[in-house]
C-alpha cells in the first residue's frame, strides 16, 4: 500500500499537478496513507492523520511527532481529536517517506486512517484506571487495529468500504448508550467485526455517497418488527386471574404519527412466547428455525 510513495515525494507539486493520475494521487489516493492535501488552504502542504487506539501514546511517539511539526514553524500544528487520535499539519510531500520510516519505529502508523475506511478504534478514555470500569478498552481497541491494518502493513480486504466505519469499545455502563441487548464474549469480538464488515463491503450501497453509510444497509437488510405489550390482568386456563399483557402490531412516530392496532387483548404472560413467535411467522415472514439441544 505505501509503495511508490518515494517517487512521488521526489516529484514538485507544479510537475504532479500537470497530469491527472499524479493529481489524482496527491489529492484522493494519498488519503489511503492518511495524507489529506490543503489544497484549498495550503496548497502542498498536507494533514497527516494517525491511528492511536484507545489514545494511548508513549512520551517517544510524542516526542515524535513534536520533532515532526517543528521543522514548519508555524506551519506545524497538532490536532487531538474527537476520537482519540492524532493529526499532525503542515507535512509537506518530500519529507513523507522519512515521516512514515520514523513513524514505524516508534510504533505509529497513518496506514487505512483516510477515505472509505475503518476509523481509529476507540475506548474508555480512562481504561486501566477506571473504578467503574468493567472492561478495560485498551486489548480490544489494540486487537481491532492489528486485525484492519494487519498489523500496521496494510489491509486490502478492507481498504475500500462503502463509506467510512467507526468502532468504539465501552468498557463501563453508560447513560448515553442505546442497549441493543445484544452481548458477545471478548473472544468474539474480531470475528463479529470481521463478519459486520465484509456484509457492508460485499452488500452496501456504492451510488450516492449520502446513502452509502451502514446504517442504510441494514435498513435495508433488516426488516423492524414493532410489537407493543401492554400490562394488564388476564385469565388462566382455569379461569383463575393471573398477570398477562395486551399485545399491539404497528404504530409510530414522527410527522406521520399514528397508534398501534390492538392484536390480543388479555393474554397471560406465559402464554406470550407463542403467539408472538406465531405474529413474526404470520405477520413478518420469519422463517421459523429448529432449536438445538438445550437451547431455550
Amino acid at each position: 500500500m505505501e509503495g511508490g510513495i518515494e517517487e512521488l515525494a521526489k516529484i514538485p507539486i507544479v510537475e504532479i499537478d500537470k497530469a491527472k493520475h499524479t493529481k489524482d494521487d496527491i489529492d484522493v489516493r494519498l488519503k489511503w496513507l492518511g495524507l489529506f492535501h490543503r489544497r484549498k488552504h495550503q496548497c502542498g502542504r498536507f494533514m497527516m492523520r494517525l491511528k492511536l487506539p484507545n489514545g494511548v501514546t508513549t512520551s517517544a511517539q510524542t516526542r515524535y511527532l513534536a520533532s515532526v511539526i517543528r521543522k514548519y514553524g508555524k506551519e506545524g500544528c497538532a490536532d487531538v481529536t474527537t476520537r482519540q487520535n492524532w493529526q499532525i499539519r503542515g507535512v509537506m510531500l518530500p519529507y513523507v517517506p522519512e515521516i512514515l520510516d520514523g513513524l514505524d519505529e516508534v510504533g505509529l502508523t497513518s496506514l487505512q486512517s483516510g477515505m472509505d475506511n475503518v476509523r481509529n478504534p476507540v475506548g474508555n478514555p480512562l481504561a486501566g484506571i477506571d473504578p467503574d470500569e468493567i472492561v478495560d478498552t485498551r486489548p480490544y481497541t489494540n486487537l481491532l487495529l492489528q486485525f484492519i491494518t494487519a498489523n500496521s502493513g496494510g489491509n486490502p480486504a478492507f481498504a475500500n468500504l462503502p463509506r467510512k466505519w467507526n468502532a468504539c469499545v465501552v468498557g463501563k455502563r453508560c447513560d448515553e448508550t442505546i442497549p441493543l441487548d445484544a452481548w458477545i464474549p471478548g473472544d468474539d469480538v474480531i470475528p463479529l467485526c470481521k463478519a459486520m464488515l465484509e456484509a457492508f463491503r460485499d452488500l452496501g450501497c456504492r451510488g450516492n455517497r449520502q446513502k452509502t453509510r451502514m446504517m442504510w444497509l441494514i435498513d435495508e437488510l433488516v426488516q423492524v418488527v414493532d410489537i407493543g405489550f401492554m400490562g394488564c390482568m388476564a385469565r388462566d386456563e382455569n379461569g383463575k386471574p393471573c398477570e398477562g399483557a395486551n399485545i399491539f402490531l404497528g404504530g409510530r412516530i414522527g410527522s406521520d404519527s399514528h397508534l398501534g392496532q390492538v392484536y390480543k387483548k388479555g393474554v397471560p404472560c406465559k402464554d406470550l412466547v407463542p403467539i408472538v413467535a406465531d405474529i413474526l411467522v404470520e405477520q413478518f415472514g420469519a422463517v421459523p428455525r429448529e432449536r438445538e439441544e438445550g437451547e431455550y
